[in-house]
């Protein structure tokens, strides 16, 4: 339905339209029906040239030098379940954006770390040849209250390490090179306790103003058992926004 009021079109979206989430949605609906074909390019008036966004450059970077030190990359969907994402990692409770009506309950939050993610896809496969070293490069979504929209996108890299035999130095030992082709300096290594990792296996990496940079250690047992594995599992998660002033050189 559309009407013109006060020099401008109103347009009622109908209910079963969910696809229009956006007003370039409309435009978009006027140049299919007004012909693609009929439209004539026009000059812009300012002059202006396109660039990779800093954050793009970083994570093709960290892609490459994690494929090379022989991990394989996965992708994953950022809607998760509280199960996933809390319970089976031994936490408490933990604060999601969660949809208002999802379809299933394994995709009812956005995820707010990606390690459990990792670890899903391991219990899924089970079957293939050990050892298996995974990891994704991928966005977490994070209960912001000072945000316009309540929530904050955080780009983060995390991986895996699974085999018959694992220990913190395996992973630890990654994440120390990735750091160190970064010429990331100003970091410190901190003890961590987490129920997610054995009791003095675990630490995270700190920068020199105090902000956590990274997580890493060997996963407890009993979540392993909630994720039916049955090797140990060293796991990192770095957070990518502190990194965002280097210069990365492709």
């Amino acid at each position: 339905d559309v009407k013109l009021k006060r020099g401008r079109l109103q347009v009622t979206i109908p209910p079963y339209r969910c696809d229009i989430l956006h007003p370039v949605d409309l435009v978009e609906e006027v140049a299919i029906g007004f012909g693609y074909d009929k439209l004539k390019p026009a000059q812009p008036k300012v002059a202006s040239t396109g660039r990779e966004l800093e954050s793009t450059v970083l994570k093709r970077k960290i892609r490459d030098l994690m494929v090379g030190f022989g991990f394989q990359e996965i992708v994953s969907y950022i809607l998760s379940s509280r199960e996933i994402q809390a319970e089976r990692m031994q936490l408490g409770e933990v604060e999601f954006m969660e949809l208002a009506n999802p379809l299933t309950s394994e995709y009812a939050v956005a995820r707010v770390w990606l390690l459990p993610c990792l670890l899903e896809f391991l219990s899924r496969n089970t079957h293939v040849d050990y050892p298996q070293r995974i990891f994704e490069c991928g966005d977490v979504i994070l209960v912001d209250r000072e945000a316009e929209t309540g929530t904050k996108v955080e780009g983060r890299v995390a991986a895996a390490i699974s085999d018959f035999k694992v220990s913190y130095e395996d992973i630890q030992a990654v994440v120390y090179s990735l750091l160190d082709q970064l010429k990331v300096g100003g970091w410190r290594v901190e003890r961590l306790e987490h129920p997610s990792f054995i009791r003095g296996r675990a630490a995270r990496i700190v920068l020199e103003g105090g902000g956590e940079l990274a997580i890493l250690g060997e996963v407890n047992p009993q979540v392993l058992e909630a994720f039916s594995l049955v090797n140990p599992v060293g796991v990192f998660e770095l957070r990518l926004e502190p990194l965002m002033g280097l210069t990365v050189k492709i």
